[in-house]
């Protein structure tokens, strides 16, 4: 069997123990897409492989493949950082586990996107150096620029149908529409989100910028009530299911989601008419 070598960087997504010395670890890489490795006797305190896997610890790796096999054996694993800031705040931490868990469904395996990992890698950067209170204007702008590096970018600028620009008061987002349609446009048929145009520019901004630079802008509840039910609808219609790692998102004082997610979306029409 013929097995080919590759060399690049790889951030770990979930890893899982394979017998008592060895694991198996899902990576994100930028030129592979999502890889599947087996690190044997990567446990072992005289191990060549610089283990144990950790989640979110970014590396330097070598694996060899083989066509046919959904697993690679890892050759080499030498980690860069581990965004070891990130960790010793919580809002910080859940905010990684579930922009984690949304490249894990939307990148495939050995399929690459490299616009895709960067937008990851800025995000875990800002929250390794932003205060914790930071983690949900950068998961919003992270979320906005992964929507569009996944190829599901939505249309908040101008009707999707008519291209005309948002006059009203209110704007009516139809996700599975592909965003924004004006009131003189015939109704999709589905509920839409209806969110303050005030709010949408914000998120507009937040994007431009980048998960850095929008650590730094302010966030009222408000706005980010209002986004984040925008963003809950937006997923649940890509990935048809809940992301998973959204219960540990839910903390009442760090969590950059609701207490009550199954609330968020349909809360939302009601606060942007206030």
């Amino acid at each position: 069997m013929a097995f080919t070598e590759h060399q690049t960087i790889g951030l770990v997504l979930r890893r899982f123990d394979y017998g008592e010395t060895s694991q198996i670890g899902h990576l994100l890489t930028p030129d592979a897409g999502r890889i599947s490795v087996l690190a044997k006797g990567i446990k072992k305190p005289n191990s060549y492989l610089k283990g144990p896997f950790d989640l979110f610890q970014l590396a330097k790796i070598t694996y060899r493949s083989s066509q046919g096999s959904a697993l690679g054996l890892l050759q080499r694993y030498e980690p860069m950082t581990g965004f070891p800031k990130m960790r010793k705040k919580l809002g910080s931490l859940l905010s990684a586990f579930y922009l984690a868990d949304i490249l894990y469904q939307s990148v495939r395996e050995e399929d690459p996107n490299h616009p895709a990992f960067e937008v990851l890698m800025r995000a875990f950067g800002a929250l390794d150096a932003s205060k914790e209170t930071a983690a949900r204007p950068i998961v919003l702008a992270s979320e906005f620029a992964l929507l569009q590096a996944i190829g599901f970018a939505v249309e908040v600028e101008k009707c999707v149908r008519c291209q005309s620009a948002p006059t009203k008061e209110t704007m009516a987002i139809y996700p599975q529409e592909g965003g924004y349609v004006c009131s003189r446009c015939p109704s999709p048929g589905s509920e839409p989100v209806v969110v303050d145009p005030d709010h949408i520019r914000l998120l507009i901004l937040l994007g431009s910028h980048g998960p850095v630079e929008a650590a730094e802008i302010p966030l009222s509840r408000r706005q980010h009530r209002s986004l984040r039910g925008l963003m809950a609808r937006i997923f649940l219609g890509i990935f048809e299911k809940p992301i998973l790692s959204e219960p540990f998102a839910l903390d009442p004082q760090w969590g950059f989601l609701e207490k009550d997610v199954k609330k968020i979306a349909p809360s939302v029409s009601s606060d942007a008419s206030r």
